[in-house]
């Protein structure tokens, strides 16, 4: 009722957000910026694709992450 009143004022902050900035950081600026377009896709979902759960985005934070950093980031400046 306070939603359609316009009276609810969510004002908490996006943690999933934060979680994925937090964990892209390290990467080097090319590579952060494209996997943040697909943490962004997963997350929010596009017209042919629907968003996926937060614990879909974590799991898949939690595995990219390491091996990106591991074996990609030091051998190329991006993903392509």
């Amino acid at each position: 009722m306070l939603d359609d009143l316009d009276l609810l004022l969510d004002d908490a902050p996006d943690t999933l957000a934060q979680l994925i900035d937090t964990h892209l950081a390290p990467l080097p600026e090319q590579i952060r910026s494209e996997a943040a377009a697909y943490f962004d896709v997963l997350r929010n979902g596009t017209a042919r694709r629907r968003p996926r759960t937060r614990d879909t985005v974590d799991v898949h934070l939690r595995m990219i992450v390491p091996f990106t950093l591991e074996y990609c980031a030091p051998r190329h400046s991006t993903l392509r």
